[in-house]
Formats: C-alpha cells, sequence, structure tokens
C-alpha cells in the first residue's frame, strides 16, 4: 500500500520549527531557573512532539536525537538531575542539530550529531548510575560495565480504526519504528474487517496486526511508539512467559509514495484563526448578494431605481473596503514570532565577547504582515550584533562605571498610527560623535569643512563600508552590517533613527508600514504625469511663493516654512518632464508643495495639482518593466492608468547626500 504524506510532513517540519523554538527559548531560561518544574516540562513536551511526529514519518535521526535530548530532559523533570552550564549548551547544541534535520524533508545528518547524541545519553546514564553507586559503595571510578537488562517477549496487537488515514498517520511507519525498538519474532496480519472489492473503500484502513517482539527496553518504550494514535487505534501490549518461535526477525517494510518536494520549491504556509477566515466568508457572502442586485439593477436601469442603484453600489465599496482589512489580517502575524529567536542570538554573542548580557522584550503580540515580518529579522539581527558588540561594555568595564555588571538590551514593538514602531535599545556606551566625524572624514563621506548636525553624524554608521572599529573580528568590523539595515528598511518603505547619549547608550527606532500590499496615497500631478505619495510620509500640504524659496551655494535649493529652512525639490525638473505653462493670472498664484519626511529628515516637493486621497494596491515595477529609481512601485489609478508611487526616503536622502557632499543630485529618468 502506498500512502501520500507528504502534505502532513511539510505540516510536521512547520510545526517542528514552533517547537525547536519553545525549546531553545526554555533552555535560556534554565540558565537563570534550573529548577521550574514549568518550565522543564514545557520543554519536554516540546521535544516529545518532535519525537512522536519524527517516528511517524520515518525520521530515524530525529527520533534518535530527541530521545536522547528527552531522557536528560525526563530525568531533570523527576528532580534526578539538575541543569548546569554544560547541560544546558549541550542540550542548545541538539537543539541546533534538530533546526537542520527539520529544515527540510530531505535533509541530511549533520557532522557531529553523533557525538552530541553519546554526550546526552552518557550524562543522562551518569546521572542515574550515580545513586546506585552511592548506595552500593562502589568506588567512583569503576570501570566494570554496568548490567544488560535482561530481554523480555512481548504480543503487541495493534488495530486501527477506519479513519486512521484521515490523520496522516501510515500504520507501516509505526510498525517499522516498533522495529527499530525492539526485534521482530513474527507478524499476523489480520484481515476478518477487509470488505470485499467492489465496496473496498481504499481511503479507509480495514486491516489490523499483531506482532510479537523480545526487547531488553522497558515497557513504555512500546508504548511510545503508539501513543500518538491511542485514540485512532486499539493497542495493547501483553508480556509473554513462554518464547514463541521465530517466524520474521527482518524489520518491516514500509513503501511510501515519492513526491515533489514543495519545501525545495519554497512554498510556505501560515496558520490562520478560524473566526478570521468565518469573517472573510460572510463578507464574500454579502458581496454576492450586492453584485447580484447591482447587476439586475444595471440590466434594468431606469431613472427611478437610481437610488437603489447607488446604494447597491456603496454596500459593494463599504464590503470591499471591508474584505481588506480582514484579509490583510489573515497575512498578519506578531512580532514575537522573530523576537524569540534573538534570545539564542544574545546568549550566543554574550558568550563569544565575554560580556554579560540580558535581551528584555515587549510588544510581542503586535501584529504586521507577514512580508514585512520576514524582511524585519535581518534588520534587527545587525542591530542587536551592533548593540551587543559595540554596545555593551564588558562586566569589569560597567562596574568602573557604575553600573550593573549585566548590560541590557531591549527590543519592543508597538502600533503608531498606520504603522509598526520597533526599538532596540541598550544601555551601553553610546555613540561617539566625535569619532563617527573623524572616520567620515577618512572615508570620504564628508569633508572637514562640512557643517552637518549631530542627527546627520549618527546617520553616516549606515553609509556602505563604515565602522569605527579598527580590526575585523567574527561579530563586527567590515561595515557590512548597518548598511544592511539601511537598504532593507528603505525596502519596506520605512525610515530608521538613532539617538544616542554618549555614556548611556543607543536607541534605534524603526518605522514601518504595517503591510505592503495595498496602501493609502496621495495622487499629485506633475506636468501631465500623476505620482502618488505615501500618505504615511506626508507632514502636510502648502501654498509657497518664489521669494520664499532660498537658494544656498553650492547645496541646492530650500523653502522657508514658519521659521525653518526645509530642502526644497521640484519634481519636474528631477524627472525630467517638460514644464507645463500656467494661464493668465495663475502664474502669479502661490505653487502647491507637499512635505514629506523620512525619520527626522524633511522636504518639500514641489507639484502642480493636487487630485485627492485613495486606497492604492501596490504593483511591482521590476516584474513587468525595470526599476526606476526614486519609486516603491506602480498603481492602477481609477480611471485604468498607471502612476508611480514615489519613494520617499530616497528623495529625501538624494537631498541630505548633496547637502553633505555638495553635489549635484542625480536626475531620476523616467524613460526606459
Amino acid at each position: 500500500m502506498k500512502i501520500d504524506v507528504s502534505h502532513f510532513l511539510d505540516t510536521f517540519l512547520q510545526e517542528s520549527a514552533e517547537h525547536l523554538s519553545t525549546i531553545e527559548s526554555g533552555l535560556l531560561k534554565l540558565n537563570t531557573a534550573p529548577g521550574d518544574s514549568e518550565l522543564l516540562n514545557g520543554i519536554f513536551r516540546a521535544a516529545h512532539s518532535i519525537k512522536g511526529g519524527a517516528g511517524a514519518f520515518g525520521l530515524s535521526h530525529v527520533v534518535k536525537l530527541t530521545h536522547a535530548l528527552e531522557s536528560l530532559l525526563d530525568l531533570m523533570r523527576n528532580g534526578e538531575a539538575k541543569a548546569t552550564p554544560e547541560s544546558t549548551a549541550l542540550m542548545l547544541q541538539a537543539a541546533d542539530f534538530l533546526k537542520v534535520l527539520t529544515a527540510s524533508r530531505d535533509a541530511e545528518c549533520p557532522a557531529g550529531m553523533d557525538e552530541t547524541i553519546a554526550a546526552l545519553e552518557a550524562l543522562a546514564a551518569h546521572t542515574t548510575q550515580s545513586p546506585a553507586k552511592a548506595v552500593s559503595g562502589a568506588p567512583a571510578n569503576s570501570s566494570a560495565p554496568p548490567k544488560k537488562a535482561p530481554e523480555a517477549d512481548y504480543r503487541v496487537i495493534f488495530a486501527p480504526e477506519q479513519d486512521l488515514f484521515a490523520s496522516g498517520c501510515n500504520p507501516l511507519l509505526l510498525l517499522r519504528n516498533l522495529a527499530q525498538v525492539a526485534t521482530v519474532l513474527s507478524t499476523k496480519l489480520e484481515a476478518k474487517n477487509l470488505p470485499a472489492l467492489d465496496r473496498l473503500d481504499t481511503s479507509c484502513c480495514h486491516l489490523a496486526w499483531e506482532v510479537t517482539v523480545r526487547t531488553a527496553n522497558p515497557v513504555s518504550d512500546l508504548r511510545e511508539v503508539f501513543e500518538f494514535v491511542e485514540d485512532q487505534a486499539r493497542v495493547e501490549i501483553t508480556p509473554l512467559v513462554e518464547l514463541p518461535v521465530a517466524v520474521s526477525a527482518g524489520p518491516v517494510r514500509v513503501e511510501t509514495a515519492a513526491v515533489p518536494d514543495k519545501a525545495a520549491r519554497g512554498e510556505s504556509s501560515i496558520r490562520v484563526a478560524t473566526e478570521k477566515i468565518d469573517k472573510v466568508i460572510d463578507l464574500v457572502g454579502e458581496m454576492v448578494i450586492a453584485q447580484a442586485m447591482t447587476s439586475e439593477l444595471v440590466e434594468k436601469f431606469s431613472a427611478d431605481n437610481h437610488d437603489r442603484l447607488k446604494e447597491c453600489v456603496s454596500t459593494l465599496e463599504r464590503c470591499i473596503r471591508e474584505l481588506h482589512e480582514r484579509t490583510m489580517s489573515v497575512r498578519m502575524l506578531p512580532v514575537g514570532t522573530i523576537f524569540s529567536r534573538f534570545q539564542r542570538l544574545v546568549h550566543d554573542l554574550a558568550q563569544k565577547t565575554g560580556k554579560k548580557i540580558a535581551l528584555v522584550t515587549a510588544g510581542e503580540d503586535t501584529e504586521v504582515d507577514r512580508g514585512v515580518l520576514e524582511m524585519l529579522g535581518d534588520p534587527l539581527t545587525h542591530l542587536i550584533r551592533n548593540s551587543a558588540d559595540h554596545g555593551v561594555e564588558t562586566p569589569a568595564e560597567r562596574v568602573a562605571l557604575g553600573k550593573c555588571e549585566t548590560g541590557t538590551i531591549a527590543l519592543s514593538a508597538s502600533n503608531l498610527g498606520g504603522n509598526i514602531l520597533v526599538e532596540i535599545e541598550d544601555d551601553g556606551g553610546g555613540l561617539d560623535l566625535e569619532r563617527i566625524r573623524e572616520k567620515a572624514i577618512a572615508k570620504g563621506l564628508i569633508s572637514a569643512s562640512s557643517e552637518i548636525s549631530d542627527d546627520q553624524i549618527r546617520l553616516l554608521i549606515f553609509e556602505p563600508g563604515f565602522s569605527t572599529r579598527n580590526e575585523v573580528s567574527d561579530i563586527s568590523g567590515r561595515g557590512v552590517g548597518m548598511d544592511v539595515v539601511r537598504r532593507n528598511v528603505a525596502a519596506l518603505n520605512g525610515s530608521i533613527n538613532v539617538f544616542s547619549q554618549q555614556g548611556q547608550g543607543t536607541t534605534v527606532r524603526i518605522l514601518l508600514p504595517l503591510t505592503l500590499a495595498i496602501m493609502d496615497g496621495l495622487i499629485v500631478r506633475v506636468s501631465t504625469h500623476r505620482f502618488v505619495l505615501p500618505l504615511t510620509s506626508i507632514i502636510e500640504t502648502i501654498a509657497i511663493r518664489e521669494d520664499q524659496v532660498i537658494n544656498i551655494a553650492g547645496k541646492g535649493e530650500a523653502v522657508r516654512v514658519r521659521d525653518e529652512a526645509i530642502p526644497f525639490l521640484r519634481l519636474q525638473q528631477m524627472f525630467h518632464l517638460e514644464k507645463v505653462s500656467r494661464e493668465g493670472d495663475e502664474e502669479d498664484l502661490p505653487q502647491l508643495a507637499v512635505v514629506v519626511e523620512r525619520g527626522s529628515l524633511k522636504a518639500a516637493l514641489l507639484v502642480d495639482e493636487l487630485l485627492g486621497q485613495q486606497q492604492l494596491v501596490v504593483k511591482n515595477l521590476e516584474k513587468n518593466f525595470r526599476r526606476i529609481e526614486g519609486t516603491l512601485g506602480a498603481t492602477i489609478l481609477g480611471d485604468g492608468s498607471a502612476g508611480l508611487i514615489l519613494d520617499v526616503g530616497t528623495l529625501i536622502e538624494s537631498l541630505s547626500k548633496a547637502d553633505r557632499t555638495s553635489k549635484e543630485i542625480r536626475p531620476i529618468s523616467l524613460v526606459a
């Protein structure tokens, strides 16, 4: 019988990642709470779940590793062993191997895994043998081999229910797992419930098995093979006194259908709460009704039913708006799904650097679009590594400064309007602005005579190749990480700010949109073209006169707004568009400018007309055309024409760089 279990295997691999996250975070907490029984139970349950699922799919390497891990955890749960830094490090290593083994269905056994299993087994054996030696008075260095447990024979009856296949379980895989913990002496197939061929339902299990085995393992090991199907099968394990005649001594052979590997193709899935799906289905039902009513009114349109038609269209608009919100909520995931991985990162960095660092997280339940969440992982990793390596001092340095010897890195997330605010804060030494300035001058990023603000100096750390380290380590020093942070945040249409006080610490704030698929935008006309500005980047729209525009020698234009000089950018010139002259007296009227911001930087963008606000679907420009510098993508406007979505961050950055280096702003061309 061939059973396609590929779908269930993919689900198991995804669930294993969640269980491993629980194991890893729990093991890290064991360092501060080695005797926490609830914590140990949680780790044990997660390891046990991986072991049970791996056994059902015949992943013998995973079963072997989790069994060794589980045995040591069980001793800790029972109070027979205590977690130590050494044992915790060993179990974390086992968790790392499990990550490799469950990363994909064709994962190979990593080098060094057998040594880790042997170390876990030796640690568990040493723990269990120690009390016995103490009672018997055996010397601690006795090399006498432990007595081998006597073998016993058991009859195992396994009678699955007919709907066993629906749970994704293959009974032959369970029998193969049984053959791994005991020697099979005989196998009897029971087929009395097998119906006639014309009534055979291949989706049901009609067979049962009676297996006689011999093993020195306890009967609990035999029961573990079937523990995940106890509710769907009759399992009886009975010890035998007499030794039966051996009929078959070979393992049960199992054949499974070969299927394409979805994991290799990069497919993925997310879990969605049932109530979210129910609400989407309800909305779709309302839309179907409204669409039917609208179609009927259009076919029989007359002046009398004009008001009813408007009501139906209004209902459709409401349903579409709600459907958008509900659909977006399906893709929303809590940031805690990536926050949890950084506990291990900080633990490893502390071990490498010899520092004492604690990671404190907050706002783990804050939800964000899955696409944003996936791209947020790398920037946060680099920022935390930077805080641990550059920010937090060594214990001796901290004590000398009157600080607690354990440094703190705080990672938090919160909602801010239609955005998510992520903050990484450390209580380390802060940024040395003078040193940053010197390095920037040495690398030619700024001139020695440049007059730039402290905020601009702090942002220099995000320049490619910039680092204040003189030596390169495996953690930092190449000036690559912070550049990656800036590029990833910019790709998410987000902004990043740095706040620091020397000797007190540094805070990095990242502001990101909740989703990248749909956005609210302001449509503007520049010459004969229409552009979209993200609404979250807009501060205000103002009317300006030419006498408000001032020229700063070698640094471009600025506009004075309420005693503040804001860099000024003429989009018509930047995009090389033809100038459309205004008629008659309009030439003397004030012009329109949209003031936008990215972090602490602002810019005023000159436009010809404001066309209104609209909710827009963001389309990838590179797939159908090519990348245009200064744009985030494109969208389809209400009349069916295309409009470019401007990247406010790139526009402001071009002005900022021109201000620092006294170079002309490089024009952006719309020509293919």
